[in-house]
């Protein structure tokens, strides 16, 4: 299992369900590449159920604001669903199903272009490189302007505006995704949810390598 990367994480508390194992990782193999997003909503019931109470995330005002890790659109369009949002929507489930505070979804605060590598096809070295890269860029020149360095930082993440306006100011977001091994992309997340001048991020992930 790996480590996070980064020295000084860009969320306030982490939270991990299970190390990446068989036999759940073979549902999420199932629910990613085999069309099959009834097996993401019953990793999301197994999550739910697991989870810890909203104290543990510093969560004071009610049930969390959960966002997950969105698809790309070219990836929304071959599969037709996102699988973390499907994860998310099983822990939904099982929260109503036993009567707890169910967590609120937000799915179109967190956007993602197309541009840049996807993270599955990536070896956990490539993804410890890409943010070192980043910031050799920045320090010798060739990545000027703060818009190209940002966008290389947060790996194609951006925030919808008119659905951050509806919220008006959020004070705390728990991002949600299915698989953590360096923790770069969901850095990147954060680092786009930061702009919004959100109070606290915490982030909770289903499996990590």
């Amino acid at each position: 299992m790996h480590r996070c990367t980064h020295p000084r994480p860009a969320w306030s508390r982490l939270w991990v369900g299970m190390a990446y194992q068989v036999p759940l990782d073979g549902l999420l193999m199932l629910g990613k590449f085999a069309n099959d997003p009834s097996a993401c909503q019953a990793l999301g019931r197994w999550l739910g159920i697991r989870m810890p109470g909203s104290a543990f995330f510093g969560i004071s005002d009610g049930p969390p604001l959960v966002v997950p890790i969105p698809s790309t659109p070219s990836k929304l369009r071959l599969r037709g669903y996102n699988p973390v949002e499907q994860i998310a929507r099983g822990w939904v489930q099982i929260a109503k199903r036993y009567g707890h505070p169910a967590p609120r979804l937000e799915c179109k605060l967190l956007l993602r272009h197309d541009h840049g590598p996807s993270q599955s096809r990536r070896s956990a070295k490539d993804r410890a490189l890409a943010p070192q890269a980043s910031a050799s860029a920045s320090a010798s020149g060739s990545g000027s302007g703060l818009g190209l360095e940002h966008s290389a930082q947060t790996a194609g993440f951006y925030l919808n505006p008119s659905v951050l306006a509806a919220h008006g100011q959020l004070s705390h977001v728990l991002l949600l995704d299915d698989v953590m091994t360096t923790g770069s992309t969901l850095a990147a997340a954060c680092l786009s949810l930061r702009a919004a001048a959100i109070q606290s991020i915490s982030v909770a992930v289903l499996m990590r390598r």
